[in-house]
């Protein structure tokens, strides 16, 4: 990246960074997005600028579905244990609403805003009912506003300032009512640096955290193996899951997706067909 900063709120730099690396960025409520801070990002990857800037604020940055979530240390875990078991939260929702939670939309906050709006407000746009609003506490968001990305990585980012998440569906026959729940993650351990997960290029060069593009047509477990290989990890396919939740390995992936990150893709993968996935240690686990 390119861009130094100098006495610049962290709001400020977090847009900037956003704008620039192409990346959702979002700020926890509870972290100071008025703190004035000083940032050199010549010559340095997205990933390692972010946890600097995390780092300053007072925080951690982490993954947290299609976006980067700047958090203090203790949300920051329950933010990865959330997305990382969301998979499993809303493998009952019909499909018809895993399609439309997919659908991609810039977030837009405008200043003052109720929380319980916003959910609210993005839920009914899709034709989806919001169940558990009363869990949202009375507040006022700042105005904020992240580039496109899905609808349920949009309301969780809303969500997670209150440890809250997206939990499934409720109601007889598949009616079309989405839940509000706490967030799961208390006791996580702390989040890995972003820098991490971007190792660097021969040369000493830093790589910036990766983007995907892609367009296939192709037996889910082939794919899956590809994308595992792709990631650096193994792949483990669980496939007796897979037969109860009436899923073949071989079972055709249609999916076109364009600039998103590796967690978004691998949702856009095993969500429309109600599977979860996680990451343990060098395994990528599906089931």
């Amino acid at each position: 990246m390119h861009g130094t900063w100098r006495r610049s709120t962290v709001a400020d730099v977090a847009a900037q960074v956003a704008r620039d690396g192409g990346v959702p960025v979002a700020i926890d409520r509870r972290i100071d997005f008025t703190r004035r801070i000083d940032l050199d990002g010549d010559e340095r990857s997205l990933a390692a600028v972010l946890d600097e800037l995390a780092d300053k604020a007072g925080g951690a940055a982490v993954l947290h579905g299609s976006c980067v979530r700047i958090a203090p240390a203790d949300a920051a875990s329950r933010a990865i244990a959330s997305a990382n078991s969301r998979g499993r939260r809303l493998a009952a929702v019909p499909k018809t609403i895993r399609d439309a939670l997919a659908a991609e939309a810039p977030l837009v906050v405008e200043a003052g805003e109720r929380p319980r709006e916003v959910v609210d407000r993005l839920l009914s746009e899709a034709v989806l009912q919001a169940d558990g609003l009363d869990l949202i506490p009375d507040d006022h968001l700042p105005a904020a506003t992240c580039p496109s990305m899905p609808l349920v990585d949009r309301v969780d980012t809303v969500l997670a300032h209150y440890g809250l998440a997206l939990a499934g569906a409720r109601g007889k026959n598949g009616a079309a009512a989405i839940a509000v729940a706490v967030a799961e993650g208390d006791g996580a351990p702390l989040p890995p640096r972003l820098a991490t997960l971007a190792p660097a290029a021969p040369g000493g060069r830093p790589v910036p955290i990766d983007r995907f593009t892609l367009r296939t047509d192709a037996a889910l477990d082939e794919l899956l193996a590809v994308l595992a290989k792709r990631f650096g990890l193994r792949l483990s396919l669980d496939l007796e899951a897979l037969a109860r939740k009436g899923v073949a390995a071989k079972e055709i992936v249609k999916l076109s997706v364009r600039d998103i990150s590796r967690d978004a893709l691998l949702d856009a993968v095993t969500r429309p067909l109600g599977l979860e996935w996680t990451i343990d240690g060098d395994r990528l686990v599906v089931r």
